[in-house]
């Protein structure tokens, strides 16, 4: 049995051996195993542990104070690095030792206090670190100067690309932050230069979204996280930086699940049939008053999300858009008579022409597809017309100064292609000849096709970082028209006439040269973006060689099987070098 603490013999002790007492003959077995008297030594040595534990905190708060009054001199000197890195791993050693010292005689008062000095001294160490640090650009938080200069690129650079939010004037950045914080922080993310801090923002975004959606229940949703929501799906490219196209249907489905319950989609009743809630206590609730009708911020936001949704579901063709109610046709008269904004007017008018390509794309191929058409259907020759028809008449609504605006007449051509565009089915829709309706409808998108990439170009390619995903989206949908009409496989359709009207390659280089303009002006933010569209367009080209390529060669060899168009676009071979999935999916599998 060993011997208690301080009570070793004399021999033992003055050895700094364990004495091991033996019960049977009041000796050590050192002592008996030596044939030496065992004498018990003349005092017992005490433990302070309490003293030594706190002598051990004392140094190391005396440390923690010497380090955070070394932090908040490195900006007022010329301290250098080194004694600051060699400060931190004193303490860090320290503090190794506190935590190995802590054996069963350490009092539960001493480990108290040692822990709260620790924390205490910690957040000092990291509030000043923070505020003495010199700005590197990866600080999360902008500066008001910054803050000022995204909101004015914001307002006056981006809201006219997808005007689905009024911020008058006299609103300073400061004002913003205190009344939506999280339509401040989308803005700050989608408008900063700095790609570290965009990055940085984006991710606290997301992760934002996700707590306040899923984690928290849906306790805090209200219209600053919807409007958050709306300008980053705008221009948070999301579905470039994460290389994958399903980041965008989730945060448009968020958006469409916030629109619902915050009731955006409807008015709101003038009596409710619900039973009044129990509060904690075993009173009656009946909660807050219902307001009498939706602010315009609202109604703009409920038609942005349709526009979103919509926009997301004909580009990618597998989810569905938000569902159009006739409360959201109020909705869009109310702001189209209103007044508050510059871009109401325009705005109003890009959500028209949205629900009109929507429905002219269902209309046409509901009437084209000869499989499910009986003979009862209206011929498409009478649904194009009709078509035709209304779209004239919403173009006559527009005012003289929209007559000739860029953005409002990219979405005038995005629609007159959603009535054309059947004309690329591979079932022939003609009912007066043999394929020459369809003709006619193929030179028809060809036209439109050539005036849409025309009219892209006369933007300035400093432009380019402003655009929204919705016109991003229009133009896309302009290249995939026109990569089927240069690839069509039809003896009526000739595609030398299409390279000669409009060149897909000379299109392609042409953005590929003004993308890395950008790149190499250092505009590119968010990881490289330019750079990265500039590569999915070279993909696109690349692919577009191949495909006329491999055309070339079956048009030289008779023994080589006629491929279908839509088994080429399939083709692995060729898909191996899109590696972009959400646009390889958006040319892939797009039929009609």
């Amino acid at each position: 049995m060993s011997g208690p603490y301080g009570r070793a013999c004399m021999n033992c002790s003055r050895s700094k051996c364990k004495c091991v007492w033996r019960l049977s003959n009041n000796t050590c077995e050192r002592c008996q195993r030596l044939n030496k008297p065992c004498h018990p030594a003349d005092s017992m040595r005490q433990r302070n542990t309490e003293s030594r534990a706190e002598s051990r905190i004392a140094h190391l708060e005396g440390k923690v104070d010497g380090l955070v009054s070394l932090l908040q001199s490195v900006s007022q000197s010329s301290t250098s690095r080194e004694s600051v890195a060699s400060a931190l791993l004193d303490l860090g050693h320290h503090a190794r030792d506190i935590s190995v010292d802590r054996v069963q005689g350490t009092t539960s008062q001493a480990r108290s206090a040692g822990t709260v000095s620790m924390s205490a001294s910690s957040s000092a160490v990291s509030t000043t670190a923070s505020s003495s640090t010199p700005n590197t650009g990866t600080d999360r938080e902008p500066s008001p100067e910054e803050a000022e200069e995204c909101l004015a690129i914001f307002r006056s650079q981006m809201l006219k690309y997808f005007a689905f939010l009024h911020l008058p004037p006299g609103m300073s950045a400061q004002q913003l932050h205190e009344q939506r914080p999280f339509l401040f922080l989308c803005v700050m993310t989608v408008s900063t230069k700095s790609t570290e801090k965009r990055m940085a923002l984006g991710e606290e975004v997301r992760q934002t979204v996700a707590r306040r959606m899923l984690i928290d229940n849906g306790q805090n949703v209200d219209i600053d996280l919807l409007l958050g929501l709306l300008a980053f799906l705008a221009w948070g490219h999301d579905q470039l930086n994460n290389k994958h196209r399903k980041i965008l249907f989730r945060f448009t489905h968020f958006a469409m699940v916030l629109v619902f319950e915050l009731r955006l989609n409807r008015p709101w009743p003038k009596d409710s049939n619900m039973l009044p809630t129990v509060g904690t206590i075993g009173t009656i609730c009946s909660g807050p008053p219902a307001p009498a009708t939706h602010t315009m911020e609202e109604r703009r936001a409920v038609l942005a999300c349709f526009l979103l949704s919509s926009t997301v579901s004909i580009f990618f063709a597998q989810t569905d858009a938000m569902r159009w109610t006739p409360y959201l046709d109020e909705c869009l008269d109310v702001l189209s008579r209103s007044q508050e904004a510059p871009c109401d007017e325009m705005f109003a008018h890009q959500v028209r022409l949205q629900l009109f390509s929507q429905r002219a794309r269902h209309a046409m191929w509901s009437a084209g597809d000869l499989e499910l058409a009986d003979a009862a259907t209206m011929p498409p020759r009478l649904y194009l017309q009709a078509l035709q028809w209304k779209l004239g008449e919403l173009k006559s609504a527009f005012s003289p100064q929209l007559q000739h605006n860029e953005i409002l007449l990219s979405s005038v051509y995005y629609t007159e292609l959603s009535i054309h565009e059947v004309a690329l089915h591979k079932t022939p829709t003609g009912v007066d000849g043999p394929g020459f309706q369809r003709l006619e409808g193929l030179y028809t998108c060809l036209s439109i096709v050539k005036s849409a990439v025309d009219n892209f170009f006369t933007l300035p390619v400093s432009e380019y970082p402003y655009l929204s995903f919705p016109y991003f989206a229009q133009l896309c949908r302009s290249i995939v028209i026109l990569f089927k009409l240069a690839t069509l496989d039809d003896p009526l359709w000739d595609t030398g006439f299409v390279r000669s009207t409009i060149d897909l390659g000379l299109v392609l280089d042409q953005l590929i040269h003004n993308l890395g303009q950008l790149s190499a002006a250092g505009g590119d933010c968010v990881n490289g973006i330019f750079a990265k569209t500039a590569n999915i367009f070279m993909s696109v080209k690349s692919w577009y060689n191949a495909k006329r390529g491999a055309d070339a060669v079956q048009s030289h060899d008779s023994a080589l099987p006629m491929v279908d168009e839509n088994s080429v676009l399939h083709e692995p071979t060729i898909l191996q070098d899109l590696d972009d999935a959400w646009l390889r999916e958006a040319l892939g599998s797009w039929t009609g």
